[in-house]
């Protein structure tokens, strides 16, 4: 059966682990002229050079590392075959793996045929990391989001014989959305000045970075002009800023920050003699999950993240917030002290025209099962529900 795993295994990895003198010779005088006298390098560090050494292109880019050095453009095969000559020279311990993104279809193992398997990619027994040279997490030691849950093809050293790898979820804190949201209202309750604080980290900041860094200066204004104004339309931004730390070469964790002050009327009513803030557009517009028919295919969440979100109110010395105990929801998909998902909004603090909101929604897994789906419902809904909340100040 020239389709079984064990021909395309050995038919890949011959592909990617087969190179010449000269190949060495031109991967080694390009470390040299990169790194100086300094024999080995942090695959990050080597990645962030290459990434901007070569353009990475599937369609035609070169698959030979000779033709990648003339053209500087690279193939997903050019590029692994690239490192594999720099594994070779610094003496790192890899082993190739293949397999297929779970957004196109579920690996089976029982299924014995290598004609879907399409993606390749590095992985390092000896500290367990992955690495993708065509993904944009590529130095993370983490798994491409689009591996995050499924099985694959390990590939053992010699290229003669594998064993089936199951690719776990990634710690959910590794990946946050969060906001910081400061609401200062006028005297005359008639506008709010609003000072907000965008922060991702992990697979969400790397998925934001891949577009931004390609921006003009004028396409990057645009962009925060559009972030920020997330409440309304008619938003007036008065300040806004990014902050980007994506140097994955360090101890830190990569964040994107985008940081501005608006000012919103669109927020506030008056009725009668009281106000009225609503509270849950503050965190902009969220996703509903209303059907009434069975769900019929397994939930594909992009990572495991955490979207946490803090938000500051301030009212009119005189006026006092009155409904704070309408801001208390607690949905979980599980009694758990770790449940798969959960959105909990609880006031944290609160005196007389003071008050502060925490609002955390989480999700443990990037598969779920169809007959989690009225679970995982009821958590996107409570964000849609909070999303509605009105607070009464008077």
């Amino acid at each position: 059966n020239k389709f079984d795993y064990l021909s395309g295994v050995k038919y890949y990895h011959d592909i990617v682990n087969t190179y010449s003198k000269g190949d060495l010779r031109i991967v080694r005088s390009f470390q040299k002229s990169m790194f100086g006298k300094q024999k080995e390098m942090s695959i990050p560090k080597i990645h962030e050079k290459v990434s901007k050494y070569f353009l990475y292109d599937s369609e035609s880019g070169s698959e030979s590392i000779q033709g990648m050095f003339s053209t500087r453009k690279a193939s997903n095969i050019g590029l692994e075959r690239f490192y594999v000559c720099y594994f070779q020279l610094v003496k790192i311990k890899y082993q190739n793996i293949i397999g297929i993104s779970r957004y196109q279809k579920r690996f089976d193992p029982t299924f014995e045929t290598w004609s879907f398997l399409k993606n390749g990619s590095f992985y390092f027994p000896e500290t367990r990391q992955y690495f993708d040279p065509s993904d944009i997490t590529a130095g993370t030691g983490l798994p491409p989001s689009e591996f995050i849950d499924t099985k694959c093809l390990l590939i053992s050293e010699s290229g003669d014989s594998y064993q089936i790898l199951q690719i776990e979820n990634p710690d959910k804190e590794y990946t946050h959305s969060d906001m910081i949201i400061d609401v200062i209202i006028d005297s005359a309750v008639e506008k709010a000045i609003v000072n907000v604080t965008f922060k991702h980290t992990g697979y969400r900041a790397f998925e934001l970075w891949r577009t931004l860094k390609r921006f003009s200066k004028k396409e990057l204004q645009n962009f925060l002009i559009n972030q920020l104004k997330y409440v309304s339309s008619d938003s007036k931004i008065l300040e806004s800023k990014v902050i980007a730390n994506m140097d994955i070469s360090g101890n830190s964790q990569p964040s994107l920050i985008f940081t501005g002050k608006v000012e919103l009327s669109s927020i506030l009513e008056k009725a009668n003699k009281s106000y009225l803030l609503k509270v849950g557009e503050l965190l902009g517009e969220q996703n509903e999950l209303y059907q009434q028919n069975s769900r019929m295919t397994d939930i594909i969440f992009h990572y495991p993240m955490v979207y946490n979100r803090i938000i500051n109110i301030e009212v009119p010395v005189g006026l006092t917030i009155k409904n704070v105990e309408d801001l208390k929801i607690n949905i979980r998909s599980d009694s758990s002290s770790n449940p798969i998902c959960s959105f909990i909004s609880t006031p944290i603090s609160h005196s007389k025209n003071k008050l502060t909101i925490s609002i955390k929604e989480s999700y443990e897994k990037a598969n779920m099962d169809k007959s989690f789906f009225e679970k995982f419902r009821s958590v996107v809904n409570a964000s849609a529900d909070f999303n509605k909340l009105i607070l009464l100040f008077e």
